[in-house]
């Protein structure tokens, strides 16, 4: 049972000014000694295991600016069976996804992330698919 945080770097004034999170984010999580790859890039597969808890948060490169992950798309089959949920850290305003790994994965599982960048107006989706893979194979 491991805490895995999967960790979103996004260029705020680079999305806003493209319109789009295209290029202006990658992914990174703790848990590549178990498998995980593609570190550093726009599809993480991030390597999971039954029992591990699933953590996304975002950071923006520029201090000032908002962002927050306002969705985390895995599908309703995986939603439902990995509880996933948002939450809040305690004592703060920020907030997180979770998902707990009840099960074992046989395949890659693609996920998209929503975010809001900037004011309300502003909702992005990732393009491409991360991933959720089996730390077993």
């Amino acid at each position: 049972m491991k805490m895995i945080s999967i960790v979103m770097v996004i260029d705020v004034v680079g999305a806003l000014a493209d319109g789009c999170l295209t290029e202006n984010y990658y992914l990174l999580d703790n848990n590549k000694l178990k498998g995980s790859q593609d570190e550093g890039t726009q599809q993480l597969k991030t390597a999971i295991s039954k029992g591990d808890s699933v953590v996304w948060s975002v950071v923006a490169l520029e201090c000032e600016s908002y962002v927050d992950i306002v969705g985390v798309s895995l599908g309703g089959e995986l939603e439902e069976k990995f509880a996933l949920k948002k939450e809040l850290y305690p004592y703060a305003d920020i907030g997180f996804w979770k998902a707990d790994i009840k099960s074992k994965i046989d395949s890659e599982h693609p996920y998209y992330l929503t975010l809001q960048v900037g004011n309300e107006a502003n909702r992005m989706r990732t393009e491409l698919p991360a991933y959720l893979i089996n730390s077993e194979s």
